[in-house]
């Protein structure tokens, strides 16, 4: 009869293989031992059999020492017989040798040759009155002994322990049989217990991971509630539904985050491209995410910034490139005029330098003069007779008058010019602003000197007038009276004391007019350098228009939004 085919699905049952493990090593673990037990139990009752043949053969000697002695062989085997009786199946040879060799009973049987050898150990025995076993304990020759120890005979007897040994080998088969059936039925409650124990749970915990692997988190798993390691599993399985529940929310949200994302990267993109074509008018229009609005409004509030930062410096050039143009446009009449007065200053210092130079030779003339108003006064003062040399004298004083007259002409003419020259002069400090403040002061001061220079030889021509016509009447009147010529001397004491004071007021005047030449000198030195620093002033001025104009091109390549574009159109039609 053939088995039936189990399917392969069976073999997979974790509670069979369970089972079958557990019945492995069942056997493995029983057999051993029963294999152990059955030789334990197999030496056991071979040593009980030979303990047992001892006994019985000892037992058989006493009992035939009486009847052997009396030479009664029936009794001998009777008594045999009966120990052969107590003995069973396991008997098999016994003879009775009485000590002169005779036979008295003999039962059993055994191969000739073994009866032969164990005759002669028989006869060794009676030779030697002590027993003798074979090796293996199952044959044993006695001496039967009286009570006092006198030998009778000897006693063969010869054991079989096959008998013994099949009824032992059929005990430890039926208890073979009997502990099939035990572990048959243990493995089938084992299979039940384990299919109740673990095979619900594991099918739930494999239905779970099913729907698990399908996409379905939220199976509750009875099996969590238990406290062994089917209930960590299934706590572990709910803490992964849990995982995979957040991770796919997680992953939800990463994806509409992605999305999110995408959609500012694009934006973004765009605007960073618009801004590669310097194009600032572009915004960020469509909102984004919550997480990404910031970054749309900074864009476009950055863009703004840009738009509204290159619309101020667009203004800013063109501010700079009017003012730099008026500044050249200033800085160059600025320089002509610096230039003209510069050649006014030279001509006037040179003017001034003709004026020193008059000035001291009319200093030198008054101190001529002073001198010989002073000798005139001594020599009318030491004689009174000497009309006529002072008569002479007078027409020399006359001329010397005429002389100083005309000199005080020229110091009048010197001190107009001078005064028109300081006009001047402070008419270009005036134009030259604040770099012509000292030199103002230093032409006003040259108006006032050259004004009291005028006063001074205006008195000093009215003098000269009225000594003239003091001399005129003294001459007429120099030999009528001594008092006049008293009257004479004593006013050519006085304008000899005047024509000294003027002399030092011309020395005076000389040395300012030298130092005022000397600081017109230093102004003009001044000027040229004036000249030199606007000349730098207007060529920094053009290098300053030229980079606003660079700045303004480069500015005007970016294209701004609205108004501000407007305004980048007017602004280079302004800065021309």
């Amino acid at each position: 009869m053939a088995l039936p085919k189990l399917s392969s699905r069976r073999f997979r049952s974790l509670n069979l293989r369970i089972a079958l493990l557990v019945t492995l090593f069942s056997l493995l673990t029983a057999l051993p031992l029963a294999f152990l037990a059955g030789q334990r139990l197999q030496s056991q009752a071979l040593d009980a059999l030979r303990v047992l043949e001892q006994e019985l053969t000892t037992m058989a000697a006493k009992e035939i020492e009486q009847p052997m002695k009396l030479g009664f062989s029936g009794t001998v085997e009777k008594r045999i017989q009966h120990v052969i009786e107590r003995a069973g199946a396991s008997f098999a040879y016994a003879k009775a040798v009485k000590s002169d060799g005779v036979v008295m009973a003999e039962a059993g049987s055994l191969p000739q040759d073994r009866i032969a050898a164990l005759d002669e150990t028989a006869l060794q025995v009676l030779e030697t009155a002590e027993p003798w076993q074979s090796p293996d304990g199952y044959t044993l020759v006695t001496p039967v002994l009286s009570k006092k120890g006198k030998l009778r005979g000897a006693l063969i007897m010869s054991w079989d322990p096959a008998p013994a040994l099949a009824a032992v080998n059929a005990g430890l088969t039926r208890d073979a049989a009997l502990g099939a059936l035990i572990l048959a039925a243990s493995m089938i409650t084992c299979l039940l217990i384990l299919k109740r124990l673990l095979g619900r749970p594991m099918r739930e915990l494999a239905a779970a991971l099913e729907r698990i692997t399908g996409g379905d988190y939220s199976t509750a798993l009875q099996a969590a509630a238990r406290q062994d390691e089917l209930g960590r599993i299934a706590r572990r399985i709910a803490m992964l539904q849990d995982t995979l529940a957040e991770g796919r929310a997680a992953a939800q949200a990463r994806e509409a985050e992605q999305k999110d994302q995408a959609k500012a990267v694009e934006q973004l993109r765009a605007g960073l491209g618009a801004l590669a074509r310097r194009d600032l008018s572009y915004r960020m229009e469509d909102p984004l995410a919550e997480t990404y609005e910031p970054l749309r409004r900074d864009f476009n509030s950055a863009l703004s910034s840009i738009a509204g930062l290159l619309a101020q410096v667009l203004g800013t050039a063109s501010a700079v490139l009017t003012r730099s143009a008026r500044i050249e446009t200033g800085s160059a009449g600025l320089s002509r005029r610096i230039t003209t007065q510069s050649q006014e200053l030279e001509t006037l210092s040179q003017a001034l330098s003709t004026l020193t130079d008059s000035l001291s030779r009319a200093a030198d003339g008054v101190r001529e003069v002073s001198g010989l108003a002073s000798g005139a006064v001594q020599e009318a003062g030491a004689s009174g007779s000497v009309v006529k040399n002072a008569v002479a004298a007078m027409t020399g004083i006359e001329q010397s008058a005429g002389q100083i007259e005309t000199i005080t002409g020229v110091i009048d003419d010197i001190a107009f010019q001078t005064n028109l020259l300081a006009l001047n002069a402070g008419v270009e400090a005036a134009r030259a602003g604040e770099a012509g403040k000292g030199f103002a002061v230093v032409a006003s001061e040259v108006r006032a000197l050259a004004q009291r220079s005028s006063h001074a030889a205006t008195e000093i021509k009215e003098l000269i007038s009225s000594a003239t016509s003091h001399i005129q009447k003294g001459v007429s009147e120099v030999n009528n009276t001594g008092e006049v010529l008293t009257r004479i001397i004593a006013r050519m004491d006085e304008i000899s004391t005047r024509v000294s004071t003027s002399a030092q007021g011309f020395t005076r005047d000389s040395q300012e007019l030298e130092g005022l030449s000397r600081n017109l000198s230093a102004l003009g030195a001044t000027t040229q350098e004036n000249t030199g620093i606007v000349a730098e002033t207007v060529q920094s001025v053009g290098e300053l228009r030229g980079g606003a104009d660079q700045l303004s091109s480069l500015a005007a390549a970016f294209q701004l939004p609205g108004s501000e574009q407007e305004e980048q159109r007017q602004a280079p039609s302004q800065a021309a």
